[in-house]
């Protein structure tokens, strides 16, 4: 891929004030409107223009010249703008702020899933394992395109929901790159507590797309019981229960009071992303995948999973929608084909039943005398 593209920004009346200022690439303006909100190192703003509306992420002009943020701001930076996938945020541009570097980026309408799970007991079954879906293909777009092997951070805060029912996996910041140079931000824990794969805990240079695994796993089990796969009173509680502790499974109630089968999956998915040893795990997505269907299958007897696959084949911008036009336009090219095949051979039969009927004499039977 070419180079990332670089935004300029012009300051406005207040020479010192980010809000008022106007961020410029690829030919556009942006007028920086109003702040979003907040982070931990970060601060997200609300900016403009008769294109419409982007979302421009600045590092803390506290944290400008640390050099952990300043390089895990960087690394996300990059790869959002390289990325290209419908469950990932999309980056367009980087720049600069009085030494603060700040990411240009889509503007996502929603909120996290973890305020979500604040507002509700728990998630259906349906939704739960829609949600791990997304994310699930967004760290498998992420593996296949190479340039992340994990990304050492998949908890309820770091995934969005969209107003449009769109997932989006965000926060490559501590993403661990194929060609990784180990830096001052491998001799720190990166992870958060009630979600890190035991591995992660002992070494997060090491860790690979199993570790992702086992934290979407925790996920997916917080979002269909109601609470943490692992919890203590302390962080090293957590931490020994994630180490040491039993692998969570789901209760016959709820949704899963009178379905067997679906209780059976749900748990076997919990068997294959929390085992504590990652030889234990599903090693790549294509297996979780597997029983995510074997799931979805189950719900409502089968009746809900596959009415909501056949609708989903007919929403526009849908994934199904695309792999059913992308079926449809192959079949009818192959159909063509088939038809232009099928022309030539019965083109070429006639012509060479016509060579016959003109060059051969067809022979009286045996016996019979051709009379002058």
């Amino acid at each position: 891929m070419g180079e990332i593209t670089q935004a300029d920004v012009m300051a406005g009346e207040d020479a010192d004030a980010f809000i008022g200022a106007t961020v410029n690439f690829t030919g556009a303006s942006y007028l920086i409107r109003a702040s979003l909100g907040l982070g931990g190192t970060s601060e997200l703003f609300l900016a403009e223009s008769g294109k419409g509306h982007v979302a421009v992420k600045l590092l803390a002009s506290s944290l400008a010249h640390d050099t952990v943020s300043r390089e895990r701001f960087l690394r996300e930076a990059e790869l959002l703008c390289r990325l290209c996938s419908p469950y990932l945020v999309y980056g367009y541009a980087v720049g600069f702020w009085h030494e603060s570097p700040f990411i240009v980026m889509e503007n996502i309408v929603g909120r996290s899933l973890s305020k979500e799970l604040e507002h509700v007991d728990k998630l259906p079954v349906a939704r739960s394992l829609a949600i791990t879906r997304d994310v699930l293909s967004a760290l498998n777009h992420l593996y296949l395109d190479g340039r992340v092997t994990a990304h050492r951070d998949i908890k309820p805060s770091n995934i969005l929901l969209t107003d449009t029912g769109c997932t989006k996996l965000i926060d490559l910041g501590i993403a661990k790159t194929p060609i990784h140079v180990r830096s001052e931000l491998d001799t720190m824990f990166l992870g958060s507590i009630h979600y890190v794969s035991p591995e992660q805990i002992q070494d997060s240079s090491r860790v690979d797309m199993r570790s992702d695994i086992y934290s979407l796993g925790a996920v997916f089990y917080e979002m269909c019981a109601g609470k943490r796969a692992y919890s203590g009173s302390t962080s090293r509680e957590v931490l020994a229960a994630h180490l040491v502790g039993t692998i969570p499974t789901f209760e016959k109630s709820g949704e899963f009071a009178d379905n067997d089968d679906l209780l059976n999956i749900c748990n076997k998915i919990l068997q294959y992303t929390l085992a504590p040893d990652y030889l234990n795990r599903f090693q790549t997505p294509s297996k979780f995948f597997e029983l995510l269907d074997e799931a979805e299958a189950y719900l409502g007897n089968g009746v809900l999973a596959h009415s909501m696959k056949a609708n989903a084949g007919h929403i526009k911008g849908h994934p199904d929608a695309v792999r059913n036009k992308f079926r449809r336009v192959i079949l009818a090219v192959l159909l063509g084909l088939c038809i232009c095949l099928g022309a030539l051979v019965l083109t070429n039969r006639t012509i060479e039943l016509d060579m016959i009927d003109t060059t051969t004499t067809i022979a009286p039977p045996k016996g019979d005398r051709i009379r002058p």
